[in-house]
């Protein structure tokens, strides 16, 4: 059979390659993609920016599914368009991706459905912003409510960065229409963890646990970013931690979902973050996370063509998700610059090296050259034991990032 996977990053990379793999799938058709991608056996590449785009890509491919990678299709409404013309979308439709849209669509959906997260307010006007944030105090987590890449979020550690934070959402309006709401959170302290998790309609299906890291600077210092590496599985993500978390989170949101008739088959990502007085609960996403992707899938022991096609028909049982009782580590390669103003077209050529996958994320060929094109440039993964890991991927880096690029040393270092 065929599929069709939507987007052009690392995760997008990640799922291809892993689909491809599948021994039911004969090709991958992934649009846009990237020239990572199309070197994949199996896999091949097709134009396509809009919703419309992908549907007619689907038909005229007749692939057997679509999975989406990135958020905005889905809250645009892509799995809806597909399902009304008869197609399987391994995605949730416009209702159930507000999720992950609107953080306070969600802070409302846990505060229904009692799931354990950060006390919040939510606020739509700057004067109303300010006067509430002073009232509070600092810390305070500064979160606009829709869509903003990964950087929508301030952790404030003074008032006057909490002010600023609304000046730059409310007032200088820099995400647009995302920032112009805002949830005014607890500022939490603890590791944080993500959980991927598969939900067929009805059960939801935890994956290998990650921990993503996602301020620019080593030691967590730094802006936020959309993420430059992680470690799988999530070292601080113990047996009572785990439990905390199907008890307190996991279950509330599912019975969240059947209740308001979400049952549209898809990723659910759960941001966690492991506190003194238990697992709370950040964030939703709706889509698979990107780089938890890269190094949850390294560890993923079966068919991952046969695990979609168990979720889209609501026969998906724990036991088809095993997982290599080993480490895996990603680690991502950034721009200069990033998450600001970047540089692009950097030269990039990547060695092969035994164990080590190259995943590509904003890469494209100008006149048959590889060069940079994102923040996020590239990612490598390898599995094993976690020293060797660190070792092995920072002089991979050494040898093949272009000067001025960043990535995270600290990663799996201690």
């Amino acid at each position: 059979m065929k599929v069709l996977l939507i987007g052009a990053g690392g995760r997008e990379h990640a799922l291809a390659l892993h689909l491809a793999q599948s021994r039911l799938i004969e090709e991958v058709v992934v649009s846009p993609g990237n020239p990572g991608i199309a070197s994949e056996a199996k896999c091949r590449i097709e134009a396509g920016e809009r919703v419309e785009d992908w549907l007619a890509l689907a038909q005229e491919e007749a692939v057997a599914f679509t999975v989406v990678g990135p958020e905005a299709p889905l809250v645009e409404g892509l799995g809806d368009v597909f399902r009304a013309a008869g197609l399987k979308v391994f995605g949730p439709g416009r209702a159930m991706a507000q999720l992950e849209g609107s953080k306070a669509f969600a802070k409302e959906f846990m505060k229904e459905y009692g799931v354990a997260t950060a006390a919040y307010d939510t606020v739509k006007t700057l004067a109303e912003a300010r006067q509430l944030a002073r009232e509070k105090g600092a810390p305070l987590v500064v979160k606009a409510s829709g869509l903003c890449a990964g950087k929508g979020v301030v952790v404030a550690q003074s008032e006057e960065d909490v002010q600023n934070a609304l000046e730059d959402f409310m007032g200088e309006e820099i995400f647009g229409a995302a920032g112009r709401t805002v949830v005014l959170e607890e500022c939490l302290e603890g590791p944080e963890v993500s959980i991927l998790a598969l939900y067929d309609g009805q059960d939801i299906y935890p994956m290998v646990s990650a921990m993503d890291h996602k301020r620019i600077g080593e030691g967590d210092v730094g802006p936020n970013t959309g993420g430059m590496g992680t470690l799988a599985p999530a070292p601080a993500f113990d047996a009572a931690a785990q439990e905390d978390f199907y008890e307190h989170i996991l279950r509330p949101t599912q019975k969240g979902l059947l209740h308001r008739g979400f049952r549209d088959p898809a990723c659910i990502f759960f941001g966690l973050m492991l506190t003194k007085k238990g697992v709370r609960l950040l964030e939703y996403n709706l889509r698979f996370g990107d780089p938890e992707t890269q190094s949850v899938l390294a560890l993923l022991e079966g068919d991952l063509g046969e695990i979609f096609l168990k979720a889209l028909s609501g026969t998906l049982r724990s036991k088809d998700l095993t997982f290599k009782k080993q480490h895996a580590m990603t680690l991502i390669g950034a721009a200069p610059g990033y998450p600001g103003l970047y540089e692009k077209d950097l030269p990039l050529s990547f060695s092969k090296e035994q164990g080590i996958q190259v995943f590509h994320a904003g890469t494209r060929l100008n006149q048959g050259q590889l060069v940079s094109s994102g923040g996020r440039i590239f990612g490598v993964t390898a599995t094993g034991e976690k020293k060797e890991l660190h070792e092995r991927l920072n002089r991979y880096m050494q040898d093949n990032a272009p000067a001025g690029v960043v990535w995270r040393r600290d990663i799996g270092a201690s």
